[in-house]
């Protein structure tokens, strides 16, 4: 889609079918790389949404990292408690 946005580094390809951004680059050392990109979540919640990325290093070293966020959360309101 149109609406992937990379800061830092070179464009990423969205593959359709596994429903996953591919992203090959080189940034330098301590260089931060931003990707960002528009999500539809099309379920009731309340549901956990998880987002893993998974990179590998010139030598073949894979590291994984996962973001969460809920969908349609439940909201609990806590009663307030004063002291004196």
């Amino acid at each position: 889609p149109e609406s992937i946005q990379v800061s830092g580094g070179s464009v990423v390809d969205y593959d359709l079918g596994a429903h996953r951004l591919i992203w090959n680059d080189s940034p330098d050392v301590g260089r931060p790389v931003t990707i960002t990109f528009p999500v539809t979540v099309q379920a009731a919640g309340p549901l956990a949404v998880f987002n893993t990325a998974v990179l590998t290093d010139a030598v073949g070293l894979v590291s994984t990292d996962t973001a969460v966020f809920i969908v349609d959360a439940d909201r609990v309101w806590l009663p307030l408690v004063m002291r004196d």
